[in-house]
């Protein structure tokens, strides 16, 4: 419910914003955010200890690609969008006395931006961006992932296995972020700096383990996978080119 109320208010932002602005121009680019897990943003380890069995989660860095999408509003505004291909990783780890055994979990998804920026200009060139906004998160698939062992005669020794299933197709999520950005009319713009995506997890993920010699069978083992990330956002920006030129072109000719 309160995913709505974010949405609502962006919108409203939005429109505000297009009654003020006097020129559009688009910028066209792309742009890479390396993952970085930090525990201050909510990306952190997880233990949880079953039948002497203990089982933990890690995250690992990843890394966000795709392209930008920008319509200047005026001097200051901008509605910024794009397509993005987002990597994330996770270790998975049980624990059982001298045994353990470690699966490496990839979750991959699409993410669509939808955010305003404002712009506070430092000097000719250099501009300070905050970003506020909303991102659809598209999440294509569940996760499974299975390790486990047999003997010759293959029966099965032990057996480590997690399923994450996906809690919706489509998660909207809170994007903020502030940057710094250098313009060139002839080179193009580059910008640097900190983004935060803020929202519930992604998957509900279960982890089950099976050891014949230990006499251990433990199953629905619950771990949470934080789908919260922080990245340093690198972009760069195709010099601008007027959105309204061939609108004005073709209004030239209809006079």
């Amino acid at each position: 419910m309160k995913y709505k109320h974010y949405l609502f208010l962006f919108l409203i932002l939005l429109t505000q914003t297009e009654l003020f602005s006097q020129k559009q121009f688009a910028t066209f680019g792309f742009h890479v955010e390396p993952i970085i897990p930090l525990e201050m943003f909510r990306i952190k380890s997880e233990t949880v200890l079953r039948e002497n069995v203990t089982f933990n989660t890690k995250p690992l860095s990843g890394y966000t690609i795709g392209t930008h999408l920008s319509v200047e509003l005026g001097s200051r505004f901008s509605l910024e969008t794009g397509i993005n291909y987002v990597t994330r990783n996770f270790l998975l780890d049980v624990q059982d006395g001298n045994f353990s055994d470690t699966i490496r979990m990839k979750a991959d998804n699409f993410e669509i931006p939808f955010t305003l920026t404002y712009y506070v200009q430092l000097s000719e060139q250099f501009f300070l961006g905050h970003s506020l906004g909303v991102s659809l998160q598209l999440i294509p698939s569940n996760l499974y992932t299975r390790h486990n062992e047999r003997n010759q005669t293959y029966v099965l020794q032990w057996s480590f296995e997690q399923f994450s299933a996906r809690k919706s197709a489509i998660v909207p999520t809170f994007k903020g972020g502030i940057g710094l950005e250098y313009r060139s009319k002839n080179k193009g713009y580059f910008f640097i700096g900190p983004m935060y995506h803020l929202f519930a997890e992604l998957y509900k993920t279960n982890l089950n383990y099976y050891h014949k010699e230990n006499g251990k069978d433990i199953s629905r083992v619950e771990m949470k996978t934080i789908g919260d990330y922080f990245g340093i956002n690198l972009r760069y920006v195709f010099p601008p080119s007027d959105l309204l030129k061939h609108e004005r072109k073709n209004k030239g000719k209809s006079d």
